[in-house]
């Protein structure tokens, strides 16, 4: 009786332990996650604005008319709202990106191009064209 007993408390003991240890991991793993969706929304869209902007620099050089298409894919939680001299990060409420809300990316307006084409959804890909006015 007395082994039998001290098995049941073993296994009860190893039983508490182990749900201990899976909630300690899931709450690290779930940070882990949000952490490294809110760094690679921050890296695209670093990425994205650099890239118009040294493509927009180009075009702004060549003649009246020139025109370039780019190929964007926005960030998992968040989109592009696209207006004619600058791109704006939109992202959805309660994502961990959402303190990027509203920022822009490649900002243009010193320049005398222009960019076209619709908004970009989260995690879709998109065409944007820079235009010489």
């Amino acid at each position: 009786m007395k082994r039998g007993q001290l098995t049941i408390e073993y296994l009860l003991i190893l039983t508490i332990l182990i749900i201990l240890f899976t909630s300690i991991s899931m709450d690290l793993m779930d940070f882990s996650s949000q952490e490294t969706l809110q760094i690679q929304t921050e890296q695209l869209s670093e990425i994205h604005g650099s890239t118009l902007r040294n493509n927009a620099e180009v075009i702004n050089l060549q003649g009246s008319g020139s025109k370039q298409t780019i190929l964007i894919t926005a960030p998992p939680d968040c989109g592009y709202n696209l207006q004619n001299t600058r791109l704006v990060l939109k992202c959805m409420s309660g994502s961990p990106s959402e303190e990027y809300t509203g920022e822009e990316i490649g900002d243009i307006s010193d320049l005398n191009v222009q960019y076209q084409g619709d908004d970009i959804d989260s995690g879709e890909t998109g065409q944007v064209e820079i235009v010489k006015n």
